[in-house]
């Protein structure tokens, strides 16, 4: 045997071949699609047998076995019979090589769904705002005022703002100061460090949110409003030629990639929560269609794979707010941390500690039940003076074509503690909620619920409620809905209503309902109609008008422009007559002027449209102000961290203006400010009858020229000469064979794009 292992090493190498094979230049076509590339060069071997280059099988995709068969000045080859599955066709005459490839035999894909989103966010330029609300009241012959201001300044360094509520009655005076918060974002991290008053985050099921003052840094997705949150999908299929493939969820397209021929997928498929079905599309240039579909249930107790969400904060917790400054008491810490480690699991663990040794710590999880439902499980523990405490609890929300369900049920024993618990309360001892909602024909919807909290206190009694609603579309959008909710616990009150909403325009809404209540002490019916029309996003008016069947009334009117929102209230109930009258607007400070603006909460933009006043500007097509007589107007109510459309009107421009762009985009920073200057120039135009010092006409055909500009204007019969691209002072060099005068004259614009100036007279210059 040993003799022949030379000869068996041998032929286990590529052929190195003595007799090259025959050189074919041929056209190329794959599956039926013509390929785009140019000729190529194969061989030929006497037994017909072709043989592709290494590079000319990569050109089309396919896969390379695992050695050459033969080698060939240097260059590999292999024989189309070493491709499993390969068929082909060879013309002689045209020398066109038809190709039929399996889709496993090329090299697989893979894409991502979704692209990589960088925040745009404009640096904010220091602002200054103050939001008020104004109110006063006149009832029972007293009169009551009050006011709510909102301090803030706004820049590169973050948010800050301080809330005050001062009232002023027959019964004294007072002033509250609400919360003092600095803010600074961090979009790159998706994070957020709070300074001075806050709201701690409580663990997920278990926990209690508190007030604070103190420091908070904490995850923040709204300063990248692109990012998905959910565990995403994946799909996977082949393509025998290049095709398209299009990914629906719930019908709606939310990806369109072009793959090669061969195996690919796709991965990052955005999903949303609740039940959905995705459907893939694999069209071919022939329009021939693959459909897969699968079912996918999304739930917002689970977050993608990888993804952190997470709060950290220290301080003291605050008491009495809103009917105390700076009450402040216990110190304490608190921390949370949730991940999605898997599709099929996202964990959660989070602690708290207080002053004096008391200090909780639970985790919790959500797992997805099939592919309809998700199960989430909280454990908790905690050390307090009166000892060692625990909870349990879990949950379940499954959601199945029409049908909806969820279920949570959570006990503690007597010792358990957690963040916010005076020294009296403790936690109750069972909570448990239940509903059920279905889907029915007509757009028609049933609610059932169970909600069961039960105390350790003696004189508190347990709480049991059932309630079930159903709600309807009639004709012409009119909704209809029946409502009942029944206590099972002590009196075992009853209420029961029904409503019907009538809708009056985009705008406007009635309605009527009826509502019975029925106790140990009797039973009573309340029917109410009211008519209502909101305010729009703009200048306008709304109303609100609401009869009850006992004779009270309310009514109000507000008015909203640009500059503030006004409200006019009145209230009659057994014969007393109430009203009250309000304010609430804003005034800022940016980019070196002081403005007046509705309330604003969110971020905004200064629009800038230099010299022109009274110019539209919209906001997502909407109008959202008028410029000033500078060309400034405030745009309130922008999206942070998202684009939003600003567009000028360019019916409001005069004809000689020149316009740039009529449409920019505004990515503000939370809270803050972005300037917004639309590139609008006029190109002033004018018209005179030109004389030289002797008082005769300048010749026509002689040549004008504005300082500073090679633009050449002619002079026409009688002196006539038009100039374009004039300023507020212009000197004008004319030039008439060899001669040559000077014309000088200022000019004001107008609403007439081009005025006349009369009779102008050039003087003589030395040549």
């Amino acid at each position: 045997m040993l003799l022949f292992a030379p000869l068996l090493a041998q032929t286990a190498q590529p052929e190195v071949s003595n007799d090259p094979p025959e050189e074919l230049i041929v056209q190329i076509s794959v599956n039926g699609i013509q390929q785009r590339d140019d000729a190529q060069v194969i061989l030929r071997e006497k037994n017909n047998t072709l043989l592709f280059s290494a590079e000319g099988l990569r050109s089309i995709r396919v896969r390379l076995p695992s050695k050459p068969d033969l080698v060939l000045d240097g260059v590999d080859y292999y024989r189309l019979t070493s491709v499993q599955g390969f068929t082909w066709t060879l013309d002689e005459a045209t020398l066109a090589l038809a190709l039929n490839i399996p889709a496993e035999a090329f090299d697989a894909s893979a894409y991502s769904s979704q692209e990589v989103q960088k925040n745009t966010a404009t640096i904010p330029t220091w602002s200054g705002l103050l939001n008020y609300d104004l109110l006063g009241q006149h009832s029972g012959g007293q009169t009551q005022e009050a006011g709510s201001f909102e301090l803030g300044v706004s820049g590169p360094l973050g948010v800050g703002n301080t809330g005050v509520l001062m009232r002023r009655s027959q019964e004294g005076n007072s002033t509250l100061r609400l919360e003092s918060t600095w803010t600074y974002d961090r979009p790159a991290h998706i994070a957020t460090l709070t300074l001075g008053d806050s709201i701690s985050r409580s663990g997920s099921g278990w926990g209690q949110s508190v007030r604070f003052g103190g420091i908070q840094y904490a995850t923040n997705f709204a300063t990248q409003p692109g990012m998905v949150l959910l565990p995403q999908q994946s799909i996977s299929g082949s393509a025998v030629v290049p095709s398209t493939v299009d990914v629906f969820i719930n019908n709606s397209l939310v990806s369109r990639q072009p793959v090669p021929a061969g195996p690919f997928s796709i991965k990052d498929i955005p999903i949303m929560a609740g039940p959905g079905q995705m459907q893939v599309i694999v069209r071919d240039p022939l329009g021939r269609e693959q459909i897969m579909t699968t079912s996918f249930f999304g739930s917002s107790y689970l977050i993608r794979t990888g993804l952190n969400d997470y709060s950290f904060e220290a301080g003291a917790m605050r008491n009495n707010f809103g009917t105390q400054s700076n009450d402040y008491g216990d110190h304490f810490a608190s921390g949370t941390w949730r991940r999605g480690f898997t599709p099929w699991f996202t964990g959660e663990v989070h602690g708290e500690f207080a002053q004096g040794g008391n200090h909780a710590i639970g985790v919790g999880a959500a797992l997805p039940i099939a592919k309809y439902g998700v199960m989430n499980i909280t454990a908790a523990t905690s050390s307090s003076e009166r000892g060692r405490g625990a909870l349990v609890g879990i949950g379940f929300v499954q959601q199945a074509g029409s049908t909806g369900i969820s279920v949570n049920v959570q006990g503690t024993n007597a010792a358990f503690w957690r963040l916010g618990q005076t020294a009296t309360q403790s936690a109750p001892k069972l909570v448990a909620n239940a509903s059920l909602g279905i889907s029915l024909p007509y757009s028609a919807s049933l609610g059932l619920g169970y909600f069961r909290q039960d105390y350790r206190e003696v004189n508190q009694p347990a709480i049991r409620l059932a309630t079930a609603g159903l709600t309807f579309q009639l004709p012409r959008s009119i909704f209809a809905g029946l409502n009942a909710t029944q206590s099972l616990s002590g009196d075992k009150d009853l209420s029961a209503g029904l409503f019907i909403s009538i809708p009056m325009g985009p705008q406007g809404n009635t309605s009527i309902s009826a509502q019975r209540t029925q106790t140990a002490y009797g039973s009573t019916v309340t029917g109410t109609a009211s008519m209502q029309r909101s305010l729009p996003i703009g200048q306008g008016l709304g109303y609100q008008v609401q009869v009850q069947q006992d004779g009270n009334l309310q009514a109000s009117g507000t008015y909203q422009n640009n500059i503030g929102t006004y409200t006019a209230q009145l209230n009659a109930q057994q014969g007393e007559v109430a009203s009250q009258l309000s304010a609430q607007g804003s005034i800022l400070t940016t980019g070196g002027g002081f403005f007046a603006s509705r309330t604003n909460n969110d971020s905004f933009a200064l629009v800038h449209v230099p010299g022109f006043a009274k110019v539209r500007v919209y906001n997502s097509n909407q109008l959202a102000g008028m410029t000033d007589a500078k060309g400034y107007a405030i745009v309130p109510r922008l999206m942070a961290y998202q684009p939003n459309k600003l567009r000028i009107e360019e019916q409001d421009l005069p004809l000689d203006a020149q316009v740039a762009q009529l449409e920019q985009v505004a990515v503000p920073w939370y809270r803050s400010g972005v300037k917004i200057q639309f590139p609008v120039t006029r190109h002033l135009s004018t018209e005179m009858h030109v004389i030289d010092d002797q008082g005769q006409p300048i010749l026509a055909g002689a040549t004008a020229r504005i300082e500073g500009s090679a633009e050449e204007f002619v002079v026409a019969d009688n002196g006539r000469l038009y100039l374009s691209g004039i300023t507020e002072h212009n000197r004008v060099f004319i030039q008439a064979d060899e001669r040559r005068c000077l014309l000088e004259f200022s000019f004001k614009p107008s609403a007439d794009p081009l005025q006349d100036l009369g009779t102008l007279i050039c003087k003589g210059v030395n040549p």
